[in-house]
């Protein structure tokens, strides 16, 4: 039982440092998106590139995420199908999405100056 306290009190310290020492950059500008009935979460300092800087993540599992220019919707790095045309029209056509991609699109480059964002699906941004 000794062991098991000794445990839980490592991982609430390492919860605390992290708390206030750590890197929060994955925290800035996440917001949720409706789509399909789900919740998405899409990040604007989100490091990771895979499958699309922004890309948006499944709020109820993180591993589910959607390629925002292509729509392609990805379980572990594995294309599992696509958004439909109605569904990636309306993503599209959503203010708080476009807001979030305008942010995201503009911090990446700032931080990975080299990396070649795609175009956008829809000319009006």
């Amino acid at each position: 039982m000794k062991k098991w306290f000794s445990k839980l009190g490592e991982k609430v310290e390492d919860f605390f440092i992290w708390l206030f020492c750590g890197d929060h950059k994955l925290f800035y500008g996440r917001v949720e998106i409706p789509l399909k009935g789900e919740k998405w979460d899409i990040h604007i300092a989100d490091p990771d590139f895979f499958p699309s800087v922004p890309h948006l993540h499944a709020v109820g599992d993180r591993r589910i995420r959607i390629d925002v220019y292509t729509g392609e919707v990805y379980f572990k790095r594995v294309n599992t199908g696509k958004l439909s045309d109605k569904d990636f029209y309306a993503l599209w056509h959503n203010e708080k999405f476009l807001e979030e991609i305008k942010k995201a699109r503009t911090y990446y480059v700032q931080e990975h100056p080299n990396y070649k964002l795609p175009d956008l699906p829809f000319d009006y941004i």
